[in-house]
């Protein structure tokens, strides 16, 4: 089965289409800042489409629609869920979230690394983090909690992993989707995100109430 898999986490847009264990394609775009933040709502559907076009297949040819769920910029987050969903219920597609840092490890795990802090910027002095090791059949483990805190707290907890801190790859959310359960469409999940801490507005408005 075809997935289309579809990354707004950071500050690109990515697509990418994968099938058994392959990526068929996929396109990376800069989601350029400007006085609006970050343009996922811009670049992400004009990706689709080209992404469709330069693997010669429509939307009808894909199965799944896999997108990351966080943690993440929280706009470009629920961009993404709602592209994903709204693609997915239009067509008739399963759907599947992916967390962003399992992605994120993913190809470290797989090319041979035995333990990977996997982290991403998440402002005011925090990454989003977690730690993953490798199975007992060779599979990616997650070991921690995803953890949103300072950078030292979490080198400290990873001890000897290697850490990275990379733009997420689309062709292994697709690839890591193939691995989860997918729900039918009819039944996808209603946009559940990961955020790990609240998004700052709500942290903003917490404060002016005390």
């Amino acid at each position: 089965m075809k997935i289309l898999a579809i990354d707004t986490s950071g500050k690109q847009a990515g697509v990418a289409i994968v099938e058994n264990g392959r990526v068929l394609g996929k396109i990376t775009v800069g989601a350029h800042t400007g006085p609006g933040g970050w343009k996922h709502s811009q670049m992400l559907l004009p990706t689709v489409i080209s992404l469709l076009g330069d693997t010669g297949l429509a939307l009808a040819d894909v199965g799944c629609i896999a997108y990351t769920c966080g943690p993440g910029s929280f706009t470009g987050l629920r961009i993404g869920a709602a592209t994903a969903l709204g693609l997915a219920r239009g067509a008739g597609l399963r759907v599947v979230q992916v967390p962003t840092l399992d992605a994120m490890a993913y190809n470290y795990i797989m090319s041979g690394e035995e333990k990977v802090l996997a982290m991403m910027d998440a402002r005011r002095g925090q990454v989003y983090a977690a730690v993953y090791g490798r199975g007992a059949y060779g599979e990616m483990v997650r070991t921690t909690d995803y953890l949103a805190a300072p950078l030292a707290e979490v080198v400290a907890l990873a001890g000897d992993a290697k850490q990275i801190m990379d733009d997420i790859d689309p062709g292994a959310v697709g690839l890591l989707a193939e691995k989860i359960p997918m729900a039918p469409g009819s039944n996808a999940p209603e946009g559940k995100l990961l955020y790990i801490r609240a998004p700052q507005a709500v942290r903003e408005a917490s404060q002016k109430q005390c």
